[in-house]
Protein backbone atom coordinates (compact mmCIF):
# COMPACT_ATOMS: atom_id res chain seq x y z
CA UNK A 1 0.00 0.00 0.00
CA UNK A 2 1.36 3.41 -0.93
CA UNK A 3 1.32 6.57 1.19
CA UNK A 4 -1.58 8.10 -0.73
CA UNK A 5 -3.74 5.06 -0.09
CA UNK A 6 -2.83 5.07 3.60
CA UNK A 7 -3.91 8.69 3.85
CA UNK A 8 -7.12 8.03 1.95
CA UNK A 9 -8.12 5.15 4.21
CA UNK A 10 -7.66 7.37 7.24
CA UNK A 11 -9.70 10.20 5.73
CA UNK A 12 -12.47 7.89 4.53
CA UNK A 13 -12.81 6.22 7.94
CA UNK A 14 -12.73 9.52 9.85
CA UNK A 15 -15.23 11.25 7.57
CA UNK A 16 -17.61 8.29 7.51
CA UNK A 17 -17.52 8.13 11.31
CA UNK A 18 -18.46 11.82 11.46
CA UNK A 19 -21.07 11.97 8.70
CA UNK A 20 -22.46 8.42 8.21
CA UNK A 21 -22.42 9.25 4.49
CA UNK A 22 -20.39 7.49 1.76
CA UNK A 23 -17.24 9.50 1.05
CA UNK A 24 -16.72 10.67 -2.53
CA UNK A 25 -13.48 11.49 -4.33
CA UNK A 26 -14.78 15.03 -4.90
CA UNK A 27 -15.32 15.53 -1.18
CA UNK A 28 -11.83 14.28 -0.40
CA UNK A 29 -10.23 16.62 -2.93
CA UNK A 30 -12.21 19.72 -1.92
CA UNK A 31 -12.55 19.32 1.84
CA UNK A 32 -9.50 17.36 2.95
CA UNK A 33 -6.75 19.32 1.17
CA UNK A 34 -5.01 16.26 -0.20
CA UNK A 35 -3.18 18.12 -2.98
CA UNK A 36 -4.21 15.37 -5.38
CA UNK A 37 -6.29 15.51 -8.55
CA UNK A 38 -9.78 14.04 -8.61
CA UNK A 39 -8.61 11.46 -11.16
CA UNK A 40 -5.77 10.32 -8.90
CA UNK A 41 -8.09 10.01 -5.91
CA UNK A 42 -10.62 8.04 -7.97
CA UNK A 43 -7.92 5.66 -9.15
CA UNK A 44 -6.58 5.13 -5.65
CA UNK A 45 -10.08 4.56 -4.28
CA UNK A 46 -10.69 1.99 -7.00
CA UNK A 47 -7.53 0.19 -5.88
CA UNK A 48 -8.65 0.32 -2.27
CA UNK A 49 -11.96 -1.20 -3.31
CA UNK A 50 -10.15 -4.05 -5.11
CA UNK A 51 -8.14 -4.68 -1.96
CA UNK A 52 -11.29 -4.83 0.17
CA UNK A 53 -10.78 -1.66 2.21
CA UNK A 54 -13.86 0.17 0.91
CA UNK A 55 -17.05 -0.62 -0.94
CA UNK A 56 -19.56 1.38 -2.93
CA UNK A 57 -23.18 1.02 -1.70
CA UNK A 58 -24.48 1.90 -5.16
CA UNK A 59 -23.09 3.24 -8.42
CA UNK A 60 -23.68 6.93 -7.75
CA UNK A 61 -22.37 6.83 -4.19
CA UNK A 62 -18.98 7.42 -2.67
CA UNK A 63 -17.14 4.74 -0.70
CA UNK A 64 -17.80 3.27 2.72
CA UNK A 65 -15.02 1.72 4.85
CA UNK A 66 -15.10 -2.02 5.43
CA UNK A 67 -14.14 -3.99 8.51
CA UNK A 68 -10.66 -4.32 6.98
CA UNK A 69 -10.38 -0.53 6.77
CA UNK A 70 -11.41 -0.03 10.40
CA UNK A 71 -8.83 -2.56 11.55
CA UNK A 72 -6.16 -0.88 9.45
CA UNK A 73 -7.12 2.52 10.85
CA UNK A 74 -6.98 1.29 14.45
CA UNK A 75 -3.59 -0.32 13.94
CA UNK A 76 -1.89 2.39 11.88
CA UNK A 77 -3.68 5.74 12.04
CA UNK A 78 -5.57 6.18 15.29
CA UNK A 79 -4.28 9.04 17.44
CA UNK A 80 -5.74 9.29 20.92
CA UNK A 81 -6.14 12.61 22.65
CA UNK A 82 -6.41 13.82 26.25
CA UNK A 83 -9.44 12.08 27.78
CA UNK A 84 -10.18 15.21 29.86
CA UNK A 85 -12.03 16.68 26.89
CA UNK A 86 -14.57 13.83 27.09
CA UNK A 87 -15.32 13.66 30.82
CA UNK A 88 -17.43 15.90 33.04
CA UNK A 89 -17.76 16.78 36.71
CA UNK A 90 -20.68 14.40 37.25
CA UNK A 91 -18.58 11.41 36.18
CA UNK A 92 -15.72 12.54 38.41
CA UNK A 93 -18.08 12.88 41.38
CA UNK A 94 -19.43 9.36 40.89
CA UNK A 95 -15.91 7.97 40.86
CA UNK A 96 -14.78 9.89 43.93
CA UNK A 97 -17.87 9.98 46.13
CA UNK A 98 -19.99 6.87 45.60
CA UNK A 99 -19.00 4.23 48.15
CA UNK A 100 -21.22 1.31 47.14
CA UNK A 101 -19.06 -0.45 44.54
CA UNK A 102 -21.81 -2.07 42.47
CA UNK A 103 -23.91 1.10 42.47
CA UNK A 104 -20.83 3.10 41.50
CA UNK A 105 -20.23 0.89 38.47
CA UNK A 106 -23.86 1.11 37.37
CA UNK A 107 -23.85 4.91 37.68
CA UNK A 108 -20.57 5.07 35.74
CA UNK A 109 -22.05 2.84 33.05
CA UNK A 110 -25.13 5.07 32.71
CA UNK A 111 -22.98 8.19 32.51
CA UNK A 112 -20.62 6.70 29.92
CA UNK A 113 -23.60 5.58 27.82
CA UNK A 114 -24.82 9.18 27.94
CA UNK A 115 -21.42 10.63 27.03
CA UNK A 116 -20.73 8.23 24.15
CA UNK A 117 -24.16 7.35 22.78
CA UNK A 118 -23.16 3.67 22.93
CA UNK A 119 -24.26 0.63 24.91
CA UNK A 120 -22.23 -0.01 28.06
CA UNK A 121 -21.74 -3.50 29.49
CA UNK A 122 -20.30 -4.24 32.92
CA UNK A 123 -19.58 -7.86 33.77
CA UNK A 124 -18.92 -8.22 37.49
CA UNK A 125 -18.17 -11.90 36.82
CA UNK A 126 -18.84 -14.28 33.89
CA UNK A 127 -22.48 -14.74 34.87
CA UNK A 128 -23.20 -11.48 36.65
CA UNK A 129 -23.49 -8.51 34.33
CA UNK A 130 -25.27 -5.22 33.83
CA UNK A 131 -25.92 -3.23 30.67
CA UNK A 132 -27.40 0.13 29.83
CA UNK A 133 -27.93 2.23 26.73
CA UNK A 134 -29.39 -0.50 24.52
CA UNK A 135 -31.66 2.10 22.92
CA UNK A 136 -28.52 4.00 21.89
CA UNK A 137 -27.49 1.06 19.72
CA UNK A 138 -30.74 1.09 17.78
CA UNK A 139 -30.61 4.86 17.34
CA UNK A 140 -27.58 4.51 15.06
CA UNK A 141 -28.55 4.61 11.37
CA UNK A 142 -26.86 1.25 10.74
CA UNK A 143 -29.46 -0.47 12.88
CA UNK A 144 -32.58 0.68 11.08
CA UNK A 145 -32.59 -2.49 8.97
CA UNK A 146 -34.77 -5.33 10.20
CA UNK A 147 -32.10 -8.02 9.80
CA UNK A 148 -29.60 -6.09 11.93
CA UNK A 149 -32.21 -5.37 14.59
CA UNK A 150 -33.06 -9.08 14.71
CA UNK A 151 -29.37 -10.03 14.89
CA UNK A 152 -28.67 -7.65 17.77
CA UNK A 153 -31.76 -8.61 19.77
CA UNK A 154 -30.62 -12.24 19.54
CA UNK A 155 -27.16 -11.20 20.78
CA UNK A 156 -28.71 -9.34 23.71
CA UNK A 157 -30.82 -12.39 24.60
CA UNK A 158 -27.63 -14.48 24.78
CA UNK A 159 -25.40 -11.80 26.26
CA UNK A 160 -24.42 -13.80 29.32
CA UNK A 161 -23.10 -16.64 27.14
CA UNK A 162 -21.27 -14.22 24.85
CA UNK A 163 -19.59 -12.45 27.76
CA UNK A 164 -18.27 -15.68 29.29
CA UNK A 165 -15.89 -16.23 26.38
CA UNK A 166 -14.22 -12.86 26.91
CA UNK A 167 -12.89 -13.95 30.28
CA UNK A 168 -10.71 -16.62 28.64
CA UNK A 169 -8.05 -14.08 27.60
CA UNK A 170 -7.71 -11.71 30.53
CA UNK A 171 -5.20 -8.87 30.28
CA UNK A 172 -4.53 -5.37 31.52
CA UNK A 173 -4.94 -3.55 28.20
CA UNK A 174 -7.77 -2.02 26.21
CA UNK A 175 -9.21 -4.63 23.86
CA UNK A 176 -10.95 -3.74 20.58
CA UNK A 177 -12.98 -6.36 18.73
CA UNK A 178 -14.22 -5.25 15.32
CA UNK A 179 -16.87 -6.91 13.17
CA UNK A 180 -16.29 -10.61 12.62
CA UNK A 181 -13.94 -10.77 15.64
CA UNK A 182 -16.63 -9.42 17.93
CA UNK A 183 -18.73 -12.15 19.59
CA UNK A 184 -21.31 -9.52 20.56
CA UNK A 185 -22.27 -8.80 16.96
CA UNK A 186 -20.49 -8.91 13.59
CA UNK A 187 -21.89 -5.48 12.68
CA UNK A 188 -20.46 -3.91 15.83
CA UNK A 189 -17.26 -3.06 17.62
CA UNK A 190 -16.67 -3.75 21.30
CA UNK A 191 -14.06 -1.83 23.30
CA UNK A 192 -13.45 -3.29 26.74
CA UNK A 193 -11.02 -3.54 29.59
CA UNK A 194 -10.61 -5.77 32.64
CA UNK A 195 -10.60 -4.43 36.18
CA UNK A 196 -10.99 -5.73 39.74
CA UNK A 197 -7.85 -7.88 39.40
CA UNK A 198 -8.94 -9.06 35.95
CA UNK A 199 -12.19 -10.49 37.35
CA UNK A 200 -14.56 -7.95 35.80
CA UNK A 201 -15.14 -6.25 32.43
CA UNK A 202 -16.16 -2.73 31.48
CA UNK A 203 -16.96 -2.24 27.80
CA UNK A 204 -18.61 -0.15 25.09
CA UNK A 205 -20.66 -1.74 22.31
CA UNK A 206 -21.55 0.22 19.19
CA UNK A 207 -21.44 0.17 15.41
CA UNK A 208 -18.15 -0.29 13.60
CA UNK A 209 -18.64 3.35 12.63
CA UNK A 210 -18.03 4.56 16.18
CA UNK A 211 -15.91 7.38 17.55
CA UNK A 212 -12.88 5.27 18.45
CA UNK A 213 -10.83 8.20 19.74
CA UNK A 214 -13.48 9.18 22.26
CA UNK A 215 -14.58 5.66 23.20
CA UNK A 216 -11.10 4.20 23.68
CA UNK A 217 -10.05 7.23 25.70
CA UNK A 218 -13.03 6.88 28.03
CA UNK A 219 -12.59 3.13 28.53
CA UNK A 220 -8.93 3.69 29.38
CA UNK A 221 -9.88 6.50 31.75
CA UNK A 222 -12.42 4.32 33.57
CA UNK A 223 -9.86 1.54 33.90
CA UNK A 224 -7.34 3.94 35.45
CA UNK A 225 -9.87 5.53 37.80
CA UNK A 226 -11.28 2.24 39.06
CA UNK A 227 -7.77 1.16 39.97
CA UNK A 228 -7.15 4.50 41.67
CA UNK A 229 -10.25 4.19 43.85
CA UNK A 230 -9.63 0.59 44.70
CA UNK A 231 -12.01 -1.25 42.41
Amino acid sequence: MNKRQEKLITKIVEEYIKTTQPVSSGFLVKKCRLNLSSATVRNEMAELEKEGFVHQPHIAAGRVPTEKAYNYYLKNSLQLTDEDKFIDSELEDILKLEEDENLKLKLIAKKIAELTGETVIVAFAPNDFYYTGISNLFNHPEFKEYNLIKQMTEVIDELDQKIVGLFENQNDVTNILVGSRNPLGSSCSFIYTFFNNEKSIFGLLGPMRMNYVKNISLVQYINQELKKYGK
